[in-house]
């Protein structure tokens, strides 16, 4: 009885060893066959003439084959898992693996996208993001965007800035080196959220400096030039009449080109070139008197230091602003103006007398205060 429970025993131990020695494994390769036709080579150990082989090639033409050493073939590019199953029917043996194979030989149609988001407002500009949505993209893709404005960007998924509202044409190409496959798109975009820029600002503006040899000097104060300022001046002509002070009209316009801009300005500037002033211009060493001066408008001149040879003398009144207010012919009558000179009509303020007889001017100052 102990004899043959030795003998199952030892039975048991040499099955034991023998189905552990069987595993199974093997190998693939394209390097000789044309694109998408692999060899498989069986690396099994522990085989014999007894062995049944059982391959599992899902995606190939052919999905199964019993032979050893099997040759598939594949239509796609992808990634496919192999299967082998080995069995021994004397010794009893079992043994399976599985790989995964990967075809990547065919060219690849591409195909390039890509959508936009809002255009968005940023300080005086605005930026639009742009999306990749081409498909068989992958880590050997290369990027190459370029916006319509003079920019570019290697990026997946950029950003770009815009300047100037309007429509442009953003164009994507890809380019994939494992597989090799290029692929391009352009598609208009519309940019109409860049803000309005600042009204430029500029105020016209001068100053003057006093009579000089008579010539008066005037300064542009204006704010907001620049390079591209230009200046226009205009001054109301001097009234005729005897040289006396005038108000004259003086404007200045200046230009901007860019930005554009413009503003002008004008002032009343009293002309005092003539050395008349507020100051009395006497000649014959101050002979010509006013009395009562200042008055309420009724006057009488005293030339009796004056030697005149006519009978009769002529007065013109200016006012400051150099205007004829008044002119009369006055008769000589032991040494003075038979008749008052009646400004009582005029307004308050300081004119100018101007004498003329025998070829002689003579001036003064009246001042009217009622």
């Amino acid at each position: 009885m102990k004899r043959y429970i030795f003998i199952a025993f030892l039975s048991f131990l040499i099955n034991f060893q023998i189905k552990g020695q069987c595993n199974a494994l093997f190998s693939d390769s394209t390097s000789a066959f044309p694109c998408g036709v692999v060899q498989f080579t069986n690396l099994s150990t522990g085989t014999n003439s007894f062995t049944n082989y059982s391959w599992s090639l899902p995606g190939a033409l052919t999905a199964t084959s019993n032979i050893p050493n099997p040759t598939a073939t594949y239509t796609a590019n992808g990634t496919y898992t192999v299967c082998l199953s080995i069995f021994n029917a004397s010794p009893t043996c079992s043994s399976s693996i599985c790989q995964t194979l990967s075809i990547n030989c065919f060219s690849l149609s591409c195909t390039a996208n890509f959508v936009d988001s809002n255009c968005v407002v940023n300080g005086s500009v605005a930026q639009m993001s742009f999306f990749n949505t081409s498909p068989n993209t992958n880590t050997s893709s290369v990027y190459n965007w370029n916006f319509g404005n003079s920019t570019t960007s290697s990026q997946q998924n950029p950003t770009a800035t815009f300047t100037a509202n309007g429509i442009y044409t953003v164009c994507l190409t890809y380019t994939n080196t494992s597989p090799s496959c290029t692929a391009s798109i352009c598609q208009t975009v519309n940019i109409s959220c860049v803000p309005p820029p600042p009204t430029p600002t500029c105020q016209a503006n001068f100053t003057n400096s006093p009579c000089n040899n008579g010539q008066m000097t005037f300064f542009s104060t204006s704010t907001g030039t620049n390079n591209s300022t230009s200046y226009t001046w205009y001054s109301s002509p001097p009234p005729s009449g005897p040289p006396a002070p005038y108000t004259a009209t003086v404007c200045l316009t200046m230009m901007n080109s860019l930005p554009t801009c413009s503003s002008s300005v004008c002032k009343n500037i009293l002309v005092d070139c003539a050395g008349i002033g507020f100051e009395e211009f006497i000649v014959e060493d101050n002979k010509v008197k006013i009395f009562p001066n200042p008055s309420n408008g009724l006057f009488n001149l005293d030339i009796s230091q004056i030697n005149l040879n006519s009978s009769s003398f002529q007065v013109k009144i200016y006012n400051i602003l150099g205007e004829l207010v008044h002119q009369s012919l006055n008769e000589v009558q032991q040494g003075r103006s038979n008749n008052e000179i009646d400004l009582q009509s005029l307004p308050n303020g300081a004119y100018y007398l101007r004498m003329n007889a025998d070829n002689k001017a003579c001036s003064a100052k009246l001042i009217i205060t009622k």
